[in-house]
Formats: structure tokens, sequence, C-alpha cells
């Protein structure tokens, strides 16, 4: 999801064989059980009284294999930012408590939720965009593949209007009034947690906007 100031316009192997040793057979009253040297790599049980010729054997070297790297990565290729990067932070919205993700400034304002899938956003996971001031906002859904719930908040930390969204709509959906928090989460979170309008988010002093004016 993206916001939109509406006044700003944010739509942003070898081998070898060893030599002959030269070793005579031994003599046997039964020369047809003397053995015939062998081939490569292969023997033979020798049983009573036989004899046998020295068996060449080959050696072979191998070359380790390099080193390859199978770990997988569960980094979302499409995002720059990604979710396990972002501060988290438990977010007391009326009588439940979300886990959310701070956006705390343009650039991820802008990302939001985009390329994500349903089961990288558990269903008490949502989004916190925080900005430095109330805007007329308006949020699209371009490259946003989750249908989600957009909660605008006002100064005052109480919300304003909860809007649902459609995965890749880019008209957008807007807030009543300007409005300075805008929470995300997946379609149908606010009415199954019985979030409503007027409803206060306990958003801590201490999380605000990191670009001035926006």
């Amino acid at each position: 999801m993206k916001p939109i100031l509406c006044a700003l316009a944010l739509l942003p192997l070898a081998f070898g064989c060893q030599s002959n040793d030269g070793t005579e057979p031994t003599a046997s009253s039964n020369p047809s059980n003397t053995t015939q040297p062998q081939g490569l790599n292969t023997s033979t049980p020798q049983g009573p009284g036989s004899t046998s010729s020295p068996t060449a054997t080959a050696t072979t070297t191998t070359t380790p294999s390099p080193s390859v790297n199978t770990t997988v990565s569960d980094d979302n290729l499409k995002r720059t930012y990604q979710l396990k990067d972002l501060k988290k932070i438990a977010l007391k919205v009326g009588k439940v408590t979300i886990q959310a993700w701070i956006m705390d400034d343009a650039n991820k304002r802008e990302e939001g939720m985009m390329y994500l899938g349903d089961r990288e956003v558990k269903p008490n996971e949502g989004m916190l965009f925080v900005f430095s001031q109330p805007h007329a906002l308006a949020f699209w859904m371009k490259n946003t593949l989750i249908p989600l719930d957009i909660m605008f908040v006002g100064e005052d930390k109480k919300i304003i209007n909860i809007e649902p969204a459609k995965a890749l709509d880019e008209t957008g959906v807007h807030a009543a009034r300007p409005a300075m928090y805008v929470i995300e989460m997946k379609l149908g979170s606010a009415k199954r947690l019985g979030i409503k309008p007027g409803d206060h988010v306990a958003v801590p002093a201490d999380v605000k906007s990191l670009d001035d004016g926006q």
C-alpha cells in the first residue's frame, strides 16, 4: 500500500597404476591352479595350494568439489525493506493488541505492504504508518497483493474511519479528515478484532516520523 498525500502526491579427478614388482609365481603341484594376473581394481580370493601373480591396483585421486551454499533465503527479493529488519512493536488498538511494523519515513511508507504474500503477514500483524503532522491522506494498492483494512487515525490517536482496499486496486482510499497515522491489516481484521472508528490507538511517544514535515 502506497500513501498519497493529496497535496504532495507521494506516488511514488586422474588415476595411476602401481608397477609390477617382479615377484615370480610360487611353484605349485598343480600348474593349472596358477592364477593369472588380474585386471585393474579387481581381486580373487586364493584357495589352499594356489599361487597368484601380483595384482595391479588402480589408485584414484579425487579433487574436492567447491563448496556450494544451499541456504535458502527468507527475504522477499522484490522488497527494499524486509519485515525482519523493520522495527516492530506491540500496539494497543481499542481493546486488542496487535504487532505492528513501524513505517516511519517516506521510503518505508511508500513501500508499505507492497509485494508481501499472505503467508508473510499473520492475522494479528499489521503496519503503522507514522507522519509528522496530519494530512489529507489517500492510500492506493499498487503492487499490494493482500486485500487490506485501512484505518486512518487522527492526531488525537483516535480512529477516524476504516476502509476496505482491494489487492492491486490503484484507486485511492481516503481519510475522512486529516490523519497523522494509518494502520494496515489484512482485510476483515477490524471486524474480527472489534476495532471501530473512535477507538484509541496507543502510539508510543517515541514512535515518530523520521522526516520533518511529512
